[in-house]
């Protein structure tokens, strides 16, 4: 029985080592399938993710285009008296060829009613070499085709209208001073006050427009000046206003010198100038809200700015580029600065970034 049991137990070992011999190449088999399977499960999953992309690019800012030219833009400058850079005045035919206008400072009437020129400079005491160089800067040809004008200012912090004398007598000594000195025309830098007290003013004004001179005015951008040239029908009979935009702030226009309320509805809280609502600089909305009041065309306006933040007090820093772009913007076609001794501190800075206008 013992002899069956042991043989039998060795047939069964046997054939459980066949079938275990059996199972192995199976059991390896099931595992690499399961293998494979999961891998492909986990690419299948893989593959159903989405591929994260990157980021795209920002595009690049557009490069500014050109600026509009406008070849007939008239650059001023005022030159003779110049504060703090009187020795940087330079001779007339030294200065920017981009200056196409220039106003000596500063004329005053006598009491025989000649007028006489307070002039500091290379010129100051050799008035002969003065109209010389008029002359001569007037003849060089302007390379974009402007005319050249020379005109002469009266006013200024001390100047005054004289109020004693005839118009007859007024327009007398101003044609013959004008004359002398080979000048075109006149600019009227007077005091608020001075210009309503003025009763011969309008008429000469008239008078010099009618023979051909140029004439314009800087007031002071400001309430006060304002209201006393728009009072007077001076503005209308001028060739050009240039309103100064300096030493006074934004906040000192109001009514009805400020710009559209739909571009500026809080015009009061405005510090700079030069400041932008919706394509509109301020100070050209100031200065169409003049010309809007004076009843005066486009080609009748113009601005002044200071040269350097030294040539002025307060509301002095002016972006000169920017200025341009603004000018453009606006359509001025007059645009000047105090003064040409200033500019030339600088290389010329004012002069070269309006020059870009000129094409």
């Amino acid at each position: 029985m013992l002899g069956w049991t042991m043989s039998a137990i060795a047939a069964t070992a046997s054939a459980g080592n066949v079938m275990l011999q059996l199972r192995t190449p199976y059991m390896t088999l099931l595992s690499a399938s399961r293998s494979a399977m999961a891998t492909a499960a986990t690419m299948a999953n893989t593959i159903a993710q989405p591929i994260a992309q990157p980021p795209p690019s920002p595009s690049p800012s557009p490069s500014p285009g050109p600026l509009p030219t406008n070849s007939s833009l008239d650059i001023i400058g005022y030159y003779g008296n110049s504060g703090n850079a009187v020795s940087s005045i330079p001779l007339l035919t030294d200065v920017s060829h981009l200056y196409n206008v220039l106003i000596l400072t500063f004329a005053s009437f006598n009491g025989a009613g000649n007028m006489t020129l307070d002039l500091q400079g290379p010129y100051e005491k050799d008035h002969s070499q003065l109209i010389v160089d008029v002359k001569a800067w007037k003849q060089m040809a302007d390379v974009h085709g402007r005319g050249r004008r020379v005109l002469v200012s009266i006013g200024g912090q001390n100047g005054n209208w004289p109020s004693g004398l005839s118009t007859a007598a007024v327009l007398a000594g101003l044609t013959s001073f004008l004359t002398a000195y080979g000048l075109d025309g006149l600019d009227i830098d007077l005091e608020g006050g001075s210009v309503g007290a003025s009763s011969s003013l309008v008429p000469v004004v008239k008078a010099l427009v009618s023979r051909g001179y140029t004439v314009t005015a800087a007031p002071e951008a400001a309430q006060g000046p304002l209201v006393a040239y728009c009072k007077s029908p001076l503005l209308s009979h001028l060739s050009w206003v240039h309103p100064q935009f300096y030493n006074n702030g934004p906040n000192s226009v109001t009514t009805p010198y400020v710009p559209s309320a739909d571009l500026w509805p809080k015009p009061w809280t405005v510090h700079d100038w030069q400041a932008e609502s919706q394509g509109q600089s301020f100070w050209a909305g100031v200065l169409g809200a003049i010309g809007d009041v004076a009843g005066l065309k486009p080609a009748q306006l113009g601005m002044l700015v200071p040269a350097t933040s030294a040539a002025a007090g307060s509301y002095n820093h002016w972006d000169m580029d920017k200025l341009a772009a603004q000018v453009a913007a606006a359509g001025v076609t007059h645009v000047g600065t105090w003064a040409v001794a200033y500019d030339k501190t600088q290389n010329w800075k004012l002069a070269e970034s309006l020059g870009k206008l000129l094409g």
